[in-house]
């Protein structure tokens, strides 16, 4: 069952997360605080922070594999080969 113990027992275990401050550029963490300041006060905690990241690198990863897909159809291997 969930209580509000339990609730705060897991806000208390993210903030033992070293990775959310100090291990994340300083340009993905200020877009992840943007949105995370744009939710309501009583969502705010790690793990809401935590999945704004998440959200964030698979959308850019999704968004730079589109463009090295589009590149390698491009390539042509011929180009490459020194006898040819």
């Amino acid at each position: 069952m969930i209580t509000k113990e339990r609730v705060a027992k897991c806000y208390e275990w993210y903030y033992t997360w070293p990775i959310m401050d100090s291990h994340i550029t300083k340009r993905l963490w200020g877009e992840c605080l943007e949105v995370y300041e744009s939710n309501p006060p009583n969502a705010h905690g790690r793990p809401l922070i935590f999945i704004i990241m998440i959200k964030k690198l698979v959308g850019d990863m999704e968004a730079t594999m589109t463009i090295v897909q589009g590149t390698i159809e491009k390539i042509k291997i011929l180009s490459f080969l020194p006898c040819v």
